[in-house]
């Protein structure tokens, strides 16, 4: 009897205790690109723009997302525990803008996992450049306005596995300006990267005579997992000794619900 009240006051406590659960979350705003030639002046060609979401969960759900343009593109993806949404703009080169942002969010009591990219999740710019004006190599100054954030939440059986925002300029294939920021936590971890600004910049020596191939690229990623917490396990072993001192008939009760218990963490893992 001691025993089995025991095991009853430790569930019901279980039951008042907080949540577990497991949040990510993350946001890149492009807000325009400046590239300086040291001599010449820049022609630009016609410019292909790319959305593309996608998401997924450990109860296999999964969307995703994508348009193409030369203008202005969109994509979300949404499913329970994670959303994503992704835009690119252009009106002209200081006009080139886009916005990605994800959120992972995990709840309690169950053995799950969810992640934003898992299929990719990015917008795009692409474009060929050519130098007219100038002879011999030419230095070409990048320079990108970008503002980010990111928060990373857990309790005590929740892990970030990935929170990350990234941003890459590259020509012919070199990367000229890159930006990444990452925040990962683990249990029992509440982080944050609050929304600043960051002008990266990078420079590239161009050859006027040949056009030149020019990729720009914001990306967004998390990823997050819950396990339940262990102390169900102490319950079940407490109820099943004090079903041992109640007789074969107690502890016929309490393998079935043992079973029964298992068998429902399998299902919802």
């Amino acid at each position: 009897m001691v025993t089995a009240a025991l095991a009853f006051g430790l569930a019901h406590s279980f039951s008042l205790r907080g949540a577990d659960s497991a949040d990510a979350s993350g946001e890149l705003d492009l807000n325009g690109i400046s590239l300086t030639p040291s001599s010449g002046s820049l022609s630009w060609g016609a410019w292909t723009l790319n959305s593309f979401s996608s998401v997924a969960n450990s109860d296999g759900a999964a969307d995703l997302g994508s348009q193409t343009g030369s203008t202005a593109t969109s994509a979300s993806a949404t499913i329970p525990n994670a959303t994503t949404t992704t835009s690119a703009n252009l009106s002209g080169l200081a006009n080139l803008s886009g916005q990605i942002t994800g959120s992972v969010n995990l709840p309690s009591g169950v053995s799950a996992s969810a992640s934003v990219g898992n299929a990719g999740n990015f917008s795009s710019w692409e474009d060929q450049l050519s130098i007219v004006g100038a002879s011999g190599p030419v230095l070409v100054t990048v320079q990108a306005m970008l503002k980010s954030s990111l928060s990373a939440f857990t309790d005590s059986m929740g892990t970030v596995l990935e929170n990350d925002v990234i941003f890459n300029l590259n020509v012919d294939g070199q990367n000229v300006v890159t930006f990444y920021d990452s925040l990962t936590a683990g249990p029992n971890q509440s982080l944050s990267h609050p929304l600043s600004a960051s002008n990266p910049a990078g420079t590239v020596t161009l050859d006027p005579s040949v056009p030149h191939d020019v990729y720009i690229l914001i990306d967004d990623e998390q990823e997050a997992v819950t396990v339940p917490d262990g102390s169900s396990s102490l319950v079940l072993m407490l109820i099943s000794l004090g079903a041992l001192g109640a007789g074969p008939r107690g502890l016929g009760a309490c393998h079935f619900r043992r079973e029964h218990a298992i068998s429902g963490d399998a299902n919802r893992a």
